[in-house]
């Protein structure tokens, strides 16, 4: 291969637009890795300012934070964008990019790019190329190589390095002091430099807690609570606090804590916020004090009540009639519940509390959602909800108590409409070929299913090109969700002349409608076409595979006979070391040893050497079983083609099933299933050293055999082949009396013409 990149290789106009792809690809790298970097430093500013005025860090955490901001920025410098601007980009690569970005190119500048830098097309068509290389090179005129890129994931960083910039800009306009205050703190790691700090405190949130000091939350359920400070006007030059802390002690639970709340935004005329979330609240009583600096709130608690919640839902269903499903019908609300398109659903819900708002929206499968109608009960314990199943969605519920508690989270289950589909047709033909005769019958098995019942089933059929035509099967459903058919349709009845096509498929029908609008679906089997001939013509067909299949059984037979030697040749090598162990035993001793010596070393390659013939042999056994197999099946698929053709007689059937397809399947499944035996437990004999003359002589004998019956069949074929040709020879010879009878009968008339009329 050459190394020379494969655009050089190309047209000017297709290197165009993978060069001019290749420099914008390099320049949003660079783009996006710039913006991100801005939005982390951006991120990195507030967060690391925002810990730092809070938590007024020790030098060694401000010099850590400041480490790792500038460990990761060296990071997204070299990985982000040095790293990712000097990569390869393949010609290729490139070129699949503008393929699924326009796909008018219909693989044209994929298959160039591939295919012209190589100094052999192989088995390739040069004028295709060339072909594809023009259509190519048409479309890469056209094309605008920007819109292969997609600008939405660079857009999002550069947005939010903007915003963060802004904001970072703004801050430092209008908030110099504590701005510098953070330059000299968290970027120049200066010692001494504080934060400047400032205090009357007020609940602003919950609004029962500042109104009534009580507040009701759900249990397991977050609560925040805000808290705004005040500057004192008797107090000079006083700044709100950095710190609050809130203290609170559960009753029950006879635990306590303290806490630092953390601020809510900048300081505005009313004063600054401080907020504090309580997480996961259990049921309990808490007793709350807040303090700052030298402000304080105390007798403040927080109620935790059980959420509403549902105790019970049920489904009630009116299922539409197409389904034959009794109705109305109740379900229990699962996770997940399967309902058939249309059907009307009323949702039945008891709950643990009193509620004063039930809320029931539905989410589609494409995140829309839209608002239900929910009715309480008289004593708010319950609601009910309707609404048809015209598609997939969820259901989510939110619920509001008497203390204006709501779910924490919806409760949600799915429903999943259930869309009736087509009937499933699943039948195939068996015992014909696509070349049939005029009289034939068209054997089909298979399964037909409906979710919810079929009505009718028919055969579809269309003569060369005309009109689609049906002729209902024998076996009709009556509206059952499964129907094995086994039934032919009679090409008879048809009256077809050879050389015209029959196209035929099985199809099915159910009782779908939808709401109002019948609609019913139908189902198809793949169509398949056969191709009239005459009963000669289909002879012949069939002939000739019989002859390719006597080929295909002289090649197994020609393997059987080398496997059978090869497993011979084992029994001369027995028989020739039992010769050395008595040449061994009529040598003297020294002699003998010597020998016994060569023998250790060579006994172990020649034994693993066996073995592994033994097993090729059981090997090559099993496939040669299996092709015979095929063999006769096949011989067996003519016969059952000469019947469904109706052009068999009673002779050929004879030969063709008890003289050919029987004694193969007793050959492949009797005789080599012995032979199998034999060969596993010569094998083991082998492997131990213990295997005998007399072993490996059965086993050559069970070959023997095989090929013996293996050869009578193949005699049995070349017979049938003779009398095919007779056949064929005596269909001439009536051929040709009818051409003379024509031709005799012809002069005849020509004859009594001259005579009347010269």
């Amino acid at each position: 291969m050459n190394d020379r990149p494969q655009w050089l290789y190309l047209n000017r106009t297709l290197q165009r637009p993978l060069r001019r792809l290749a420099r914008m690809i390099r320049i949003y790298v660079v783009l996006q890795g710039l913006a991100i970097l801005a939005a982390f430093l951006g991120l990195a500013f507030w967060i690391t300012f925002w810990l730092d005025w809070l938590l007024e860090l020790p030098w060694s955490a401000r010099s850590t934070m400041l480490g790792v901001v500038g460990i990761v920025s060296l990071l997204i410098l070299c990985f982000g964008i040095l790293w990712r601007v000097f990569a390869r980009l393949s010609e290729r690569g490139l070129a699949v990019v503008l393929e699924r970005r326009f796909p008018t190119f219909h693989d044209a500048l994929l298959t160039t790019v591939e295919l012209r830098p190589q100094q052999s097309l192989g088995d390739y068509n040069p004028q295709m190329l060339e072909l594809a290389e023009r259509a190519a090179m048409a479309e890469a005129e056209r094309i605008q190589v920007s819109k292969a890129l997609n600008f939405g994931p660079l857009l999002i960083p550069l947005y939010l390095s903007f915003v963060l910039a802004g904001t970072i800009v703004g801050y430092a306009f209008f908030r110099p002091h504590y701005f510098d205050v953070y330059v000299a703190r968290d970027l120049m790691l200066q010692t001494g430099v504080q934060w400047p700090r400032s205090i009357l405190l007020h609940v602003v949130e919950p609004e029962s807690l500042a109104e009534t000091g009580l507040a009701k939350v759900a249990n397991g359920e977050d609560l925040n609570l805000i808290i705004r400070a005040e500057k004192n006007p008797l107090f000079e030059q006083v700044e709100y606090p950095r710190y609050m802390t809130i203290d609170y002690q559960a009753q029950e639970q006879e635990s306590e804590g303290s806490e630092g709340m953390t601020l809510e935004g900048d300081p505005d005329a009313e004063g600054q916020r401080y907020a504090y979330q309580f997480t996961s609240l259990l049921k309990d009583e808490y007793n709350i004090q807040i303090y700052a600096a030298d402000g304080k709130l105390e007798d403040l608690k927080i109620q935790v009540v059980d959420s509403p919640s549902t105790t019970e839902m049920r489904l009630l269903c009116q299922y539409p009639s197409y389904t034959g499903l009794p109705s109305p019908h109740e379900l229990p609300v699962t996770g997940s519940t399967s309902l058939p398109y249309g059907t009307k659903v009323t949702l039945v819900a008891g709950v643990n509390k009193p509620l004063i708002h039930a809320r029931i929206d539905f989410e589609n499968p494409d995140s829309e959602t839209e608002q239900g109608f929910a009715f309480l009960r008289d004593d708010g314990l319950g609601f009910t909800s309707e609404f048809r199943m015209d598609e997939s969605k969820q259901v989510l519920l939110t619920l509001t108590d008497l203390d204006r508690i709501e779910s924490r989270e919806p409760e949600r289950f799915s429903i999943t409409m259930k869309k009736d589909q087509s009937p499933e047709v699943d039948v195939q033909t068996t015992g014909i070929g696509r070349l049939i005769t005029n009289k034939a019958v068209i054997p089909f098995e298979g399964t037909l299913r409906d979710d919810f019942g079929m009505t009718k089933t028919w055969f579809g059929y269309t003569i060369d090109a005309g009109e689609a035509e049906q002729k209902p099967t024998l076996k009709q459903p009556v509206g059952s969700t499964d129907l094995e058919i086994n039934e032919g349709f009679e090409v008879n009845e048809l009256n077809l002349e050879p050389g015209q096509t029959l196209t035929l498929k099985v199809q099915a029908e159910d009782n779908y409608e939808e709401w109002e609008e019948p609609l019913p679906q139908q189902g198809s089997s793949s169509p398949i076409p056969f191709e009239i001939v005459t009963e000669d013509q289909l002879r012949s067909q069939l002939e000739l595979r019989e002859l390719r299949l006597r080929e295909r059984f002289e090649a197994i037979v020609a393997e059987v006979i080398q496997q059978r030697e090869i497993v011979a040749t084992l029994a001369a090598a027995e028989q020739a070391t039992e010769i050395e162990e008595e040449i061994d035993a009529e040598g003297d001793l020294e002699e003998a040893e010597e020998i016994a010596e060569v023998r250790e070393e060579a006994v172990p390659s020649a034994q693993a050497n066996q073995l592994l013939e033994v097993q090729r042999a059981e090997q090559n056994g099993l496939k040669n079983s299996s092709e015979i197999l095929g063999v006769a099946d096949a011989f067996e698929d003519i016969v059952d083609q000469l019947r469904n053709n109706r052009i068999q007689t009673e002779e050929l059937i004879v030969r063709l099933l008890d003289d050919i397809a029987k004694p193969l399947t007793e050959i492949a499944q009797e005789d080599f299933d012995e032979l199998d035996q034999q060969l596993k437990a010569l094998g083991r004999r082998v492997s131990q050293g213990s295997a005998t003359e007399e072993e490996i002589a059965a086993t050559v004998i069970q070959y023997d055999t095989i090929l013996s019956e293996m050869r009578t069949v193949l005699n049995r074929m070349l017979e049938l082949e003779d009398f095919n040709e007779a056949l064929a020879m005596l269909r001439s010879i009536i051929e040709q009396q009818e051409d003379l009878r024509t031709a005799t009968q012809e002069e005849r008339r020509q004859q009594v013409r001259r005579f009347l009329f010269d």
